[in-house]
């Protein structure tokens, strides 16, 4: 995948500016000596610096499974606000279609395509409107998780059995809110959905798999979704098997 990006920053933005600021943030050290996590920066006049190995991965977006499988490039300039110049589009097409021709892209999307952020901006995006690609029609949404806590555990997800059935319980902590009756197999199989999500629905989950929505949760509303782990520890250690927050996801029936 490629994933286009904006600096957010109006003026003329060095590479020191954006050096900076991702040290600061943390971002690892590239092979190339710095720790801007982009792997291009293209300047107002159309130069074109690359600041990441192309084999190297860094947290770009916060959808981490994304992360893994692309390439990113920053283009410099707040195009909510301003416009991309003539030579910083051309360089920028120019670097697309080689990287492209490489690669071969299943998907060219700007950032918020990965998760919720207004980058890479709307002049930007319109300026690209014959470039992005989509393979399929994803939304972006949060994805936590819950589970099956038993007493005599080892180690709970908080400290006691009692906080963690308070937070992932309702009841019978083995029967969902469509009475269905949760089972070992169903771990990562089964989530929490939004009301307006009818029961029985499937749901794809980049990174995760295909779900089945057959519970609810008071928290549950808008677009999240609640993925059920499993029951006791086995649950927790499935907790770092899977990824979580701002994934991409898409309907296989008709949520409604």
């Amino acid at each position: 995948m490629l994933v286009i990006h904006h600096t957010a920053i109006k003026g003329e933005v060095q590479g020191e500016l954006l050096e900076k600021a991702h040290k600061g943030e943390g971002y690892p050290k590239s092979n190339f000596g710095g720790h801007i996590c982009y792997h291009f920066l293209v300047g107002k006049d159309g130069t074109v610096k690359q600041t990441r190995g192309l084999q190297e991965r860094s947290g770009c977006t916060r959808n981490s499974v994304l992360n893994l499988e692309s390439i990113h490039i920053v283009v410099a300039g707040n195009f909510q606000e301003e416009k991309p110049t003539r030579p910083q589009l051309a360089a920028l097409r120019s670097l697309i279609h080689s990287l492209d021709s490489i690669y071969h892209f299943e998907e060219v999307i700007p950032h918020h395509g990965a998760s919720p952020t207004a980058c890479a901006g709307k002049h930007l995006e319109e300026a690209l409107s014959d470039v992005w690609r989509e393979k399929e029609k994803w939304e972006v949404w949060n994805i936590t998780r819950y589970y099956t806590p038993v007493r005599g555990q080892l180690r709970y997800f908080r400290k006691t059995y009692e906080e963690d059935f308070v937070v992932n319980c309702h009841g019978d902590c083995l029967s969902t809110a469509n009475s269905y009756k949760l089972k070992k197999s169903d771990a990562f199989k089964i989530a929490a959905c939004p009301p307006g999500i009818a029961f029985g629905t499937r749901i794809e989950i980049e990174g995760i798999g295909v779900v089945t929505c057959q519970d609810r949760g008071g928290a549950i509303k808008n677009k999240r979704l609640d993925v059920w782990a499993g029951i006791g520890e086995e649950a927790l250690l499935n907790l770092t098997k899977y990824p979580a927050g701002y994934l991409r996801i898409r309907f296989l029936d008709s949520p409604k």
